[in-house]
């Protein structure tokens, strides 16, 4: 990698699906931008949330960042029972798409998805890995998607 094309100019952006607790890494495309700061990379193996790692060849996590879980396993409705004007309760069609951010490391090989997956409220829960994923296969320039016609 040149000068021009250092890691801190370079980020990939990583274009997911899921279905339930099924996730696919549909692309990844390298973007002139630059990606957000990691976070401490070291965790509580009690820690609770979403957030996802890069990991080098010799499996040390290099990056780390925490953010909003963008699985929706679970929505907020309306309670409609007077005591409580909101409730939690499962998503029963949990399916879509979300986006990552990470920096272009070129001894990047894995990312990483740690979250807690809840059945009706946010949880407490330790994180577990929901998913690693190559770097490597999944370079291509646009995510293969349906063509949805309005008729």
């Amino acid at each position: 990698m040149n000068q021009e094309q250092s890691s801190s100019e370079y980020s990939r952006r990583l274009i997911f699906s899921y279905e339930g607790e099924r996730i696919q890494l549909l692309s990844s495309q390298r973007e002139k931008m630059i990606a957000l700061p990691s976070h401490p990379l070291s965790t509580d193996k009690k820690e609770s949330g979403f957030w996802y790692e890069v990991v080098d060849k010799k499996g040390n996590n290099i990056y780390r960042r925490i953010t909003k879980n963008p699985l929706q396993m679970e929505v907020e409705v309306r309670a409609d029972n007077g005591k409580q004007p909101l409730m939690w309760t499962k998503n029963k069609k949990s399916k879509g798409e979300f986006v990552l951010l990470i920096p272009d490391f070129p001894e990047a090989t894995e990312v990483v998805l740690k979250g807690t997956l809840t059945e009706e409220k946010p949880s407490r829960e330790p994180a577990k890995e929901l998913g690693r994923f190559s770097l490597d296969e999944k370079e291509q320039e646009q995510p293969k998607r349906k063509e949805v016609t309005k008729g």
